[in-house]
């Protein structure tokens, strides 16, 4: 995602981050701005939208290959038995598969 040193800047001064623009950006709805530019918000029906949506993913898992491609997901009904990967581990598989 690109951008502008201005938002960089906006970004920081406001704790806003990517993590945020991405979910505001994905479900947020969107309205027409001025120069013909996107404004989206995240607004009420937004949230709701991704509040059952959170609910609706508890509990489901998904297996990777190395190469992050998706082998499968499943509803997960009974308790882990290995340790889980922090998320340091899946921002690393994140980077790696952007190369």
């Amino acid at each position: 995602m690109d951008f502008t040193k201005h938002a960089k800047v906006r970004l920081q001064q406001r704790a806003i981050s990517e993590t945020m623009i991405d979910l505001v950006l994905q479900y947020g709805e969107k309205l027409s701005a001025p120069g013909g530019a996107t404004l989206t918000v995240f607004n009420e029906r937004a949230f709701l939208r991704v509040q059952q949506l959170i609910e609706r993913a508890k509990n489901v898992s998904v297996i990777q290959a190395e190469d992050g491609t998706i082998i499968t997901s499943q509803h997960q009904t009974q308790r882990l038995k290995q340790k889980p990967k922090t998320n340091l581990d899946r921002s690393k598989q994140r980077k790696e598969r952007t190369r």
